[in-house]
């Protein structure tokens, strides 16, 4: 039985580290102080629908309960249903 010995891999110099790591500070302030002085004029906003490519499905859940909240908002179809565990 023959024994192979561990590959390890060569490390840069310490100055190189240290260089690499101040580059990527570095570039992180410039990042973080542009993001603080950058100004957005307008944030559009798109309002999108769901056609479905086939006919429609219905969605059960594969624990029983019952519908305890509808939230949604006014005009709209409902969005986000929470389901009350009901004791069998």
């Amino acid at each position: 039985m023959s024994v192979t010995p561990l590959y390890l891999p060569t490390f840069h110099s310490p100055k190189q580290s240290r260089k690499l790591i101040f580059t990527c500070a570095g570039i992180m302030l410039l990042l973080f102080l542009w993001s603080a002085s950058a100004h957005v004029e307008e944030v559009p906003r798109g309002y999108g629908r769901i056609i479905p490519s086939r006919q429609m499905q219905f969605v059960q859940a594969p624990e029983g309960g019952a519908v305890s909240e509808v939230m949604y908002y006014e005009g709209e179809i409902p969005t986000l249903l929470h389901i009350r565990e009901t004791a069998a």
